[in-house]
């Protein structure tokens, strides 16, 4: 593999029903970064061929390449998924960031790992810079941090949408076997999926980094709804108009119709570019006006939108047309 010393090598864990996203994120990727990208793809046993097809097609425009590796279901078949509280937009395809370093090439020593449900708006190289020595992976805090540390007994809590892996660390560590023994031990108190199990076994191996790397939902609620922690303020102020990474976190996507994500149209433009341009949206204009001023105040003003998130999270969903 001569490309594994050149490339940036990312990540991606999909399935039918998320093809569409994730290749409006590897669009995002090409049009904002000059370097190579060598594309890691985790899937099912039911990923179809168009689907590897259209993602191949995505990466090759900008001059990258893809690996697709499948996970079979013997993996997959007694971790705790669908439980009642946790996330239902969540894929059983979350659990496949547990097997990187058992699965990816064992000559691939980092890769950045990206949720599907992103954009990335500038180049990732200062993020793929970012040195791991002693480190499993650089993370974001997540936007429901202390609450979900106080939960699970640890002092902090990142999100898992962006990590950037050292997998030199999970091979030696054997990491694998730590999840194991978490999930066996602990698996009735997983709420959200494998990330809660990344926390507790790296809850001492993380580097953290800033929240433009991975701009939660969360970070953008008005102050009576805020849950992250207040030191996050300075960091998000920073960068809320300009982040490297938008996460479109929660349950309202870019492609749904309840969707008033004041990067929604961002998203958008991406897919406006991909083989997915045709897509529709059966989306009536929305009656109130204040989403429109409010989105427009967050970009280019200090303005926080005060979003509830029990109105924010509330609507009709579509289904993802591959």
């Amino acid at each position: 593999m001569s490309s594994i010393s050149r490339s940036m090598h990312i990540v991606l864990c999909t399935d039918n029903r998320y093809v569409m996203p994730t290749g409006v994120l590897m669009q995002s990727i090409g049009q904002n970064n000059t370097v190579a990208v060598h594309y890691h793809i985790l899937v099912d046993e039911d990923f179809a061929s168009d689907s590897r097809e259209a993602l191949t097609d995505v990466a090759r425009k900008f001059g990258g390449e893809c690996s697709f590796y499948v996970i079979s279901r013997s993996f997959t078949a007694d971790l705790p998924f669908g439980k009642v509280g946790m996330p239902a937009h969540v894929s059983l395809a979350t659990y496949y960031r547990l097997f990187l370093a058992d699965v990816l090439p064992p000559d691939l020593h980092k890769v950045l790992y990206l949720d599907g449900d992103m954009i990335v708006r500038h180049s990732l190289q200062p993020l793929w810079d970012e040195p791991l020595d002693g480190y499993a992976i650089a993370a974001v805090p997540d936007m429901s941090a202390p609450n979900n540390a106080k939960r699970l007994g640890i002092n902090d809590y990142f999100n898992a949408g962006t990590l950037l892996v050292n997998l030199d660390y999970w091979r030696k560590k054997r990491s694998i076997e730590s999840f194991g023994d978490f999930l066996q031990s602990r698996g009735n108190e997983v709420v959200l999926h494998d990330q809660d199990v990344l926390n507790v076994v790296f809850a001492d191996a993380v580097r953290w980094l800033s929240v433009t790397y991975n701009f939660q939902n969360g970070f953008i609620l008005s102050q009576p709804h805020k849950q992250y922690a207040a030191r996050l303020q300075p960091d998000i102020d920073s960068c809320k108009t300009d982040p490297a990474i938008i996460h479109y976190t929660v349950y309202n996507k870019p492609w749904n119709v309840a969707c008033f994500h004041p990067y929604r149209d961002e998203w958008r433009h991406y897919q406006k570019q991909t083989c997915w341009k045709d897509y529709r949206y059966d989306e009536p204009q929305p009656k109130k006006w204040i989403h429109y001023v409010r989105n427009w105040l967050f970009r280019h003003t200090s303005y926080v939108p005060k979003y509830d998130r029990m109105v924010y999270e509330t609507g009709l969903m579509l289904s993802v047309k591959n």
